[in-house]
């Protein structure tokens, strides 16, 4: 079972007075009965603080598998808006740099890590590094274009350096 760690209040309420916390507690204490989370982090308006109260949730959601068919299963299902990586897929969309994914390692909130988030964000910040990410207005941009060996070299050197 996937214990969730957030601030009372975190994410604000649902339209009838629900804490949107336990509905996220619902959500993926069931998803954990049908797959291994590794990492939950919530994102967008709930974080940033510009939530109303029928805003959804959205969640980056890492597990082993794709849980891509148990989604419809689970109850809140457009209420959470789920973003949902393998830790392959995660590997793949921070050297693409997801605007999701920038999003969740810059301004998101870690609801839950089993260890893979807080090393995947050495990962992130290496990458960040080598294509110049940073705050754009209410975005992102990258100001590097770094073809992908490159920039694959560039991460394992850094890599490398860390592990010394």
């Amino acid at each position: 079972m996937v214990h969730i760690e957030a601030p009372p209040g975190a994410l604000g309420h649902m339209w009838n007075g629900t804490p949107a916390l336990s509905i996220v507690e619902d959500f993926i204490g069931r998803l954990s009965e049908l797959a291994r989370v590794r990492a939950v982090v919530a994102i967008g308006s709930r974080v940033r603080g510009g939530w109303r109260p029928w805003s959804d949730i959205d969640l980056v959601i890492v597990c082993d598998e794709h849980i891509g068919p148990h989604l419809p299963k689970l109850r809140h299902l457009g209420t959470i808006d789920p973003k949902p990586y393998t830790p392959k897929g995660l590997l793949e969309g921070i050297l693409r740099c997801d605007v999701e994914l920038v999003e969740a390692f810059e301004e998101g909130l870690v609801l839950y890590d089993d260890g893979l988030w807080a090393d995947m964000r050495v990962l992130y910040e290496r990458v960040k590094t080598v294509l110049g990410v940073e705050k754009y207005g209410p975005g992102w941009r990258i100001r590097r274009k770094v073809p992908p060996e490159e920039l694959a070299r560039a991460v394992r050197r850094g890599a490398e350096e860390l592990a010394r």
